[in-house]
């Protein structure tokens, strides 16, 4: 009887051993008859990333992702760009250190206008076109954060905005021995903090020209004339300051902001009160291209859209969600779960932002490069505007 019970459980060992064998060849072979794509990821956050990937590698039949990471280093983005100019294209990029999207990469609406699943309605409304270069769409992103800055409403009740005439007024009475923000804000910082606003109404994109001599900027370079070149971390706490900055990524920011501040805040606008200071970005990292040099733009595609699924897109802890989705349906399920005080605040940031495309992103890093010199240089606002807008227009007659 021993004899037979261990006959037994040596052929029941045997067939196991047989079916997990069988098991792991089927999954390599099934690996192997896949076409490879080539992911490549460079930015800070790579985790996101490799989950599209994992997901991908599950549901896709002729495709099989691997995962190239550049890292986050200006070696990396280098290495990037040449693997991309030169003949070793990964096929898909998923980027937050390209800025310039329109050279090296293919239209993606030349895929989405083609494809049954996806279309251009299916995005949240007026993105695409923002990101659009000269009518062609060469980046999409995968989630988005907004910038904003704002006040309680009691240090301004009489009116509906803060605006820079406001701020600048503030910024004299407190004769810079009082917080104006909430956090360690220099001149370099508040200008990053409204270069957005600043070039949608200070560049012409299509006549490519720029004009800052306006009452705008002569705003905004008095205030970050008088901010301090340093501020010392320990001599502040966010709760001081009497403008907020915030990055609303996503609910649980805007589901903090009404728990303390209601709606009643008033945002940071411009010299005339009409449009505030919010900006839409990509989610670090999110940027996704195709490569021109790609040899699978086909299989590239097939991956942008299953990132863009709703199953991705609304997905939470799995995906480490830092912003909203892009696609109007998990937009929409996402923002449902708001209460009314936080879609009062998310439709007033949500009316007319900013997109940051690679347009903004190169005339923002421009200014970035030269307005740090020019405000320690003591110049006049003419003179700086002067010297922005020879340099701004300059860096659109390239880009024609």
């Amino acid at each position: 009887m021993k004899k037979k019970i261990a006959s037994l459980l040596l052929v029941a060992q045997s067939f196991f051993l047989f079916a997990r064998s069988s098991i792991e060849v089927g999954t390599e072979q099934e690996t192997e008859s896949r076409v490879e794509l080539k992911v490549a990821f460079q930015g800070s956050n790579p985790t996101a990333a490799e989950l599209y990937i994992d997901k991908f590698n599950e549901t896709n039949a002729d495709y099989y992702a691997v995962f190239i990471d550049y890292g986050v280093e200006e070696d990396g983005l280098s290495t990037l760009m040449r693997d991309i100019s030169y003949g070793n294209a990964p096929d898909v990029v998923i980027s937050s250190g390209i800025i310039d999207t329109a050279n090296g990469f293919v239209d993606l609406y030349a895929f989405m206008d083609e494809d049954t699943e996806i279309s251009r309605e299916d995005f949240i409304p007026g993105l695409l076109p923002k990101l659009e270069d000269r009518g062609e769409l060469h980046q999409i992103w995968d989630q988005f954060c907004i910038n904003t800055m704002f006040v309680p409403k009691e240090h301004f009740d009489n009116i509906d905005c803060i605006t820079l005439p406001d701020i600048a007024e503030q910024y004299r009475q407190l004769n810079s021995d009082g917080y104006l923000f909430s956090s360690w804000t220099t001149k370099e910082i508040f200008m990053s903090s409204v270069l957005g606003g600043m070039i949608s109404r200070c560049v012409d994109f299509e006549q490519g020209s720029a004009n800052f001599a306006t009452e705008e900027f002569n705003y905004i370079y008095e205030i970050c004339a008088a901010l301090p070149k340093e501020i010392d971390a320990e001599r502040i706490t966010f709760e001081e300051g009497i403008i907020k900055t915030w990055n609303i990524m996503a609910p649980e920011a805007l589901k903090g902001i009404t728990e303390e501040y209601g709606t009643n805040i008033r945002f940071f606008a411009s010299a005339d009160g009409a449009k505030n200071y919010t900006e839409i970005w990509c989610r670090t990292g999110g940027r996704m291209m195709i490569p021109s040099r790609s040899e699978r733009q086909a299989g590239a595609w097939e991956f942008i859209k299953t990132v863009l699924s709703y199953e991705c897109q609304i997905s939470n802890e799995e995906f480490f969600r830092n912003g909203f989705p892009v696609i109007a349906e998990a937009f929409d399920k996402l923002t449902s779960e708001l209460d009314n005080e936080e879609k009062k605040i998310l439709d007033r940031l949500m009316d007319s932002p900013v997109a940051m495309d690679s347009n903004h992103l190169v005339i923002s890093h421009l200014i970035d490069r030269y307005f740090g010199e020019l405000v320690y240089a003591s110049k006049t606002e003419e003179q700086v505007a002067s010297i922005l807008n020879n340099k701004v227009s300059l860096l659109l007659a390239e880009r024609k």
